[in-house]
């Protein structure tokens, strides 16, 4: 079996697992078939030579190591970005397509604060995704592609969101909306089980 193919499998697989981690029940399962599918991303583009691909997913699969530390800290996210980004770049070896996913990874940890910035972090995404898409059809990772196409659908339908969102009135507007129907609909049960017990008594 050729490199190719072997890669293509592993793709398959990882794109497989991405598309059901949101539909597992347990969140912690949810979790580990994302980084399962980060593996078998890397495992692809190792069997393609495509080494920038390899390490950028590596390096993915090790934020999960100091995920607390950058959710919490910008400048630890900041820092793990740059890092990586460097690092990927020292392992390309197909030209400014491996550059530019080098420097997505800059974007990837950029910290932003989604209650303020809820459009300009799904502008982000996009960019991300049409990186990934740029360097899988560089690499001729075809696999890679689809799961890039598959990414920027997902980001397109994000931004449409956001942008619904903050003509609302951002995500601080759409929760309470939420808490008011849902005290709404509480009230109306108890407004029910009271109007219930009145019959009774009569």
């Amino acid at each position: 079996m050729s490199n190719a193919f072997m890669g293509g499998v592993f793709g398959v697989i990882g794109i497989l697992l991405y598309i059901a981690a949101p539909f597992l029940s347990e969140e912690k399962r949810a979790y580990q078939s994302r980084l399962l599918a980060e593996a078998l991303f890397a495992l692809m583009f190792f069997y393609l030579s495509a080494f920038a691909g390899t390490v950028y997913f590596l390096l993915m699969l090790a934020s999960a190591l100091v995920q607390k530390q950058i959710e919490h800290n910008k400048w630890v996210s900041l820092c793990y970005g740059i890092a990586a980004c460097v690092l990927t770049m020292l392992f390309n070896n197909r030209g400014t397509a491996g550059i530019v996913l080098a420097l997505s990874l800059v974007l990837v940890f950029l910290p932003i604060n989604e209650d303020r910035m809820l459009t300009t972090s799904s502008y982000i995404d996009l960019l991300i995704a049409l990186a990934q898409l740029y360097y899988t059809i560089a690499v001729r990772a075809w696999v890679g592609v689809a799961f890039s196409i598959l990414e920027m659908v997902m980001a397109i339908a994000g931004l449409v969101s956001a942008v619904h969102l903050v003509r609302g009135g951002g995500l601080a507007a759409a929760a309470k909306e939420q808490r008011d129907y849902l005290q709404k609909k509480e009230t109306q049960k108890k407004q029910r089980k009271a109007a219930s017990k009145a019959k009774k008594m009569h």
